[in-house]
């Protein structure tokens, strides 16, 4: 995930690293879009970090914070696919 993460910025990606970089998001969004409405929720989130990231509980409620407050573009506490 760090490693996703860390490379999403997309300056030194081949066209064909950004195309896999999308399709893993978007199996990863479909994996845990648990009600499957197109929409993660915070509890959604929660889950995505609790099995894909490291470290304790605080450091992943802080990066949950950190991914809502760059990418939740409605501050509605949820995050559609787009706004990734």
């Amino acid at each position: 995930m760090k490693a996703l993460i860390t490379h999403a910025n997309g300056k030194n990606m081949s066209d064909n690293a950004k195309m896999k970089m999308d399709s893993m998001l978007i199996s990863l969004y479909s994996l845990f879009d648990i009600d499957k409405n197109g929409i993660l929720k915070s509890d959604e989130v929660a889950a995505a970090l609790v099995v894909l990231c490291k470290g304790s509980m605080a450091s992943k409620i802080k990066f949950g914070l950190k991914i809502f407050s760059s990418t939740d573009t409605e501050a509605e506490i949820k995050i559609r696919l787009s706004e990734l």
